[in-house]
């Protein structure tokens, strides 16, 4: 008996689909093991001709338990979320998924930053940090003759 494989069989494109959802979960599974290991806070990064502008979630901070720092092209942001109830030690939480604690989470972007211009804002609960292009990192349109 000669046993053939068809074509449909065998297809590359389903394996690595099996291998992509394979690392999905282990990520899950890592921010679910591991809570450093989860991306925070949440970010959106936006980029133009002049610059960057990166808004970041940190709902129920204060201006002053928020750190902003820049090198090269790499933007920082750093705080400490206070636990609301740290004296309370009887209560017993029946769910928890609000964050507290340390947290600090590095964006590199595509250029380098001219830090004397960078401002950052807090608003909201939203920080909003916008980042302009070092001058020197700028392109500039030449006109072609």
């Amino acid at each position: 008996m000669i046993l053939r494989l068809q074509e449909t069989d065998y297809r590359p494109s389903r394996w690595t689909e099996l291998d992509r959802m394979n690392r999905r979960v282990n990520r899950l599974l890592d921010e679910i093991t591991n809570p450093k290991a989860c991306a925070y806070p949440l970010v959106n990064v936006r980029t133009n001709e002049e610059g960057a502008i990166v808004t970041a979630e940190l709902p129920g901070m204060r201006r002053e338990d928020i750190d902003v720092s820049v090198i090269g092209s790499a933007v920082t942001v750093k705080g400490n979320k206070k636990v609301e109830d740290a004296g309370n030690e009887a209560a017993h939480y029946l769910r928890r998924e609000r964050r507290s604690g340390e947290f600090e989470r590095t964006l590199h972007l595509p250029k380098r930053i001219d830090r004397d211009r960078v401002d950052a804002r807090y608003e909201h609960g939203v920080l909003t940090v916008t980042a302009p292009w070092n001058e020197e990192e700028r392109s500039s349109k030449i006109r072609v003759n």
